[in-house]
């Protein structure tokens, strides 16, 4: 199954439920959802209890960038644990590259890459008819 184009509705817990709620309007329903931060993840627990959508029997949620307050929601959110010390120096590093005249394109962090932290709003797709 192919994923869904993405839903640009911002940051915050609006931008989660409304990001939602934009998602539910489609042919298919989703099985998953990822936000682009907890604030969204927020948003989107309150919009799909709204909508009565079961997490994660009905919908897997996982939000990028892990913090503390992803394990005390409920269903506590899988997320996405970036290496935010590494992403600090690295955005150092490109500012003071461009105060000297050398802008940089782009960057990625690999060393240590990203981790899944899996916690209850997600959980495996089952097939239709299994």
């Amino acid at each position: 199954m192919a994923p869904a184009p993405h839903l640009a509705t911002g940051f915050g817990e609006q931008a989660g439920a409304d990001g939602l709620r934009q998602a539910m309007q489609a042919a298919t329903a989703p099985t998953a959802i990822v936000v682009n931060n907890i604030m969204s993840a927020v948003g989107v627990l309150a919009a799909a209890h709204d909508l009565g959508i079961a997490i994660p029997d009905q919908l897997s949620v996982i939000g990028i960038h892990d913090v503390d307050l992803m394990q005390h929601l409920r269903p506590a959110v899988t997320a996405v644990r970036m290496p935010m010390y590494q992403l600090g120096w690295a955005g150092v590093e490109a500012l003071y590259d461009l105060i000297a005249g050398r802008p940089r394109t782009g960057g990625l962090i690999t060393d240590p890459e990203p981790e899944l932290v899996i916690r209850d709003s997600a959980t495996a797709l089952n097939p239709p008819g299994t």
